[in-house]
């Protein structure tokens, strides 16, 4: 990837539910060699833990609107 490596990125998600895309999108910037400290989801459905399980990665979790409202 060459100019990407030891980049910063922020890993975005449309909508976060269990969280399964934001893992698979942060372990694929990390075996890229990127660092991504935050992640954001446009809509949280509170469900199935999904905030709980990128934040146990380290990695915090910024939503524009959670859902329910």
């Amino acid at each position: 990837m060459g100019k990407l490596t030891n980049a910063r990125v922020l890993v975005v998600d449309d909508v976060l539910t269990s969280g399964g895309s934001l893992l698979q999108a942060l372990h694929a910037a990390q075996g890229a060699q990127m660092h991504a400290s935050h992640t954001l989801a446009i809509v949280d459905r509170q469900e199935q833990e999904g905030k709980q399980k990128i934040e146990a990665q380290g990695v915090s979790l910024m939503s524009l609107l959670p859902w329910p409202i």
